[in-house]
């Protein structure tokens, strides 16, 4: 899921600051390691969830948080996420869609190559 999927929000530029904290820290809760002391570390069949997927889930969560309470980065991640969508609906290949990591990753590498092409004059 992306961003904006995770933690109940519209895609959109303008989002609400308050309900975006507020279902942060509901995702949080759920989903923290140290809340969940029945999960063990180990990947028994036993557990649905191991303590690593939950700490995965919660620092996947910040990233998201981090990134859409941020306007610039939030417009930045919005304009990444809804160009990746363009691509693989133009290719006809719902496959192509990156999950929310990949977006932050790509607008990240996007950000490194055009200063580079800045720094070089191309």
């Amino acid at each position: 899921s992306d961003y904006f999927e995770l933690l109940g929000d519209k895609r959109d530029v303008t989002i609400d600051l308050d309900a975006l904290k507020k279902n942060y820290h509901q995702y949080q809760s759920q989903h923290h390691p140290d809340l969940h002391p029945e999960v063990s570390a180990s990947t028994s069949s036993s557990s649905t969830r191991t303590a690593d997927q939950l700490k995965d889930a919660t620092a996947y969560a910040a990233s998201a948080y981090s990134v859409l309470k941020d306007p610039f980065q939030r417009c930045r991640y919005l304009r990444l996420l809804l160009e990746a969508d363009s691509r693989a609906v133009m290719a006809g290949d719902k496959a192509l869609l990156p999950t929310g990591k990949d977006y932050y990753q790509l607008a990240v590498a996007h950000d490194a190559s055009e200063a580079q092409k800045d720094n070089t004059g191309k």
